[in-house]
């Protein structure tokens, strides 16, 4: 069992901290509602870890009278105006400091041992992964440090050898973090990385992911800076593009296994034509240049409903790219299952064919082909992609290439509305895909 103790919540003017919360909140770059006018951040639950830490749940109310989102905010009060090592400052009240948990070591090492002890709390549940190996004993975490700057989650490294994964917007349901990686791991996947536990609490609708404890891969370089690389030195990457294809079908094979799969029925291909249309015409509406493809678009959608049997939904990754996949020697691990954290876990945990996943893959070593003008080292890594896949699989991607085509042009869609909101400069890259892909004449790039 771990010596860290679970304590009451040390004091707080809860008032005060909703107040500074409420300014913090939207300057955090996990923080989902900045298009909104948030009207105050109101905690709404509180588990405390130890004697100075606790993890809060904040509900973020809107001025627009629409939904609020759901935070965790882990935080540590310290008896002094400012922290000890730098955390990152949320409130000063009277003589003491509220800083944002995940900058203060003290408490990751506390929760990392609390997880490895498999302590209960009347809120919180620390979980540690049966069968894992090498996980430490109570009071051996030393170091820790975060990883870099991340959009929806916050990750810190302990020892170079753990990673706590922080989920920062939450939704009732088991996070595909969790369960897609521990599925992997039952089937022996080398390709995922090492789980070590969890930590959970349940709220009225039902179970929710805070956290998850996985192992952390020293000196693993991800795929969009091998491939970026690459590009800008004019090498091939064919090797490498052909053994990521392997590495993602072999996790598709076993999560099919694990989690079962199913014939894509005839319902199921309109639905998802009917999905992809809908996304077609909301970026429409926002992206002009869309429109000489639109009736092409529209076409391809169209064509789903009428495909032959054949093609089967599985639990899938659902936003796999090159930054996705770590290379760890003459291997590759692909990370991060958790899905776009603004949907809901049921939207998260539908089952789509394998080939999403793949066309997010063709769709990054466009981008990346770009940073180079190098539309020959795309094709190259695409084949090669999908050479890996098949041989791995014993299924080519492209014997089911209109529903791959619909898939890749989806994705090209959801790309053009992503980039006039945030890069402009980069519309062209998928805008040149989906002439591409439609047989149109390209937009001129800028």
């Amino acid at each position: 069992m771990s010596d860290t103790v679970l304590a009451d919540a040390p004091p707080i003017d809860t008032a005060r901290l909703e107040r500074a919360l409420t300014g913090w909140l939207p300057g955090q770059r996990w923080y989902a509602g900045k298009d909104r006018p948030l009207r105050t951040a109101r905690v709404v639950e509180v588990g405390a870890v130890t004697s100075h830490g606790m993890i809060l749940l904040v509900e973020a109310e809107y001025a627009d009278g629409g939904p609020g989102q759901l935070y965790q905010v882990p935080i540590a009060v310290h008896p002094a105006p400012r922290p000890p090592d730098g955390g990152h400052v949320i409130a000063v009240q009277d003589d003491e400091s509220v800083i944002e948990g995940m900058s203060d070591g003290t408490l990751v090492r506390e929760l990392l041992h609390l997880v490895a002890g498999e302590r209960e709390h009347p809120r919180l549940a620390f979980r540690s992964e049966p069968r894992c190996a090498a996980w430490p004993p109570p009071g051996r975490v030393a170091g820790c440090r975060p990883l870099g700057v991340e959009q929806s989650n916050t990750s810190v490294v302990a020892d170079e050898r753990y990673v706590l994964k922080v989920f920062r917007q939450l939704h009732t349901g088991t996070n595909p973090e969790l369960e897609l990686t521990r599925a992997l791991r039952a089937a022996g996947n080398p390709h995922t990385a090492p789980l070590y536990g969890a930590v959970e609490t349940e709220l009225s609708d039902g179970p929710v992911t805070l956290a998850v404890v996985q192992g952390f891969l020293p000196g693993a370089a991800d795929g969009w800076t091998r491939a970026l690389a690459a590009v800008r030195e004019g090498r091939d990457f064919a090797e490498q593009a052909y053994a990521m294809g392997g590495a993602v079908a072999a996790v598709h094979r076993d999560l099919a296994a694990r989690l079962g799969s199913r014939p894509m029925d005839e319902e199921h291909r309109t639905e998802l034509g009917e999905a992809f249309r809908t996304r077609l015409e909301q970026a429409l509406a926002h992206v002009p240049e869309l429109a000489p493809y639109a009736a092409d678009l529209r076409a391809a959608y169209a064509d789903l409903a009428g495909l032959p049997p054949g093609p089967t939904v599985q639990r899938v990754h659902g936003d796999l790219h090159l930054g996705q996949l770590l290379c760890t020697g003459a291997d590759w691990t692909v990370i991060d299952f958790e899905g776009e954290p603004s949907c809901a876990m049921s939207l998260r945990a539908e089952r789509h064919s394998p080939l999403r996943d793949v066309a997010g893959m063709l769709r990054s070593f466009d981008y990346a082909a770009a940073h180079g003008a190098a539309p020959d080292w795309a094709r190259a890594s695409r084949e090669a992609f999908c050479r890996g896949y098949a041989d791995t699989s014993g299924t080519d991607p492209h014997a089911q290439e209109a529903l791959l085509r619909a898939y890749t042009l989806d994705k090209a869609v959801y790309e053009t509305a992503y980039e006039r909101r945030n890069r402009p400069d980069w519309l062209h890259i998928p805008l040149a895909a989906i002439a591409r892909l439609t047989g149109r004449d390209p937009a001129p790039a800028p």
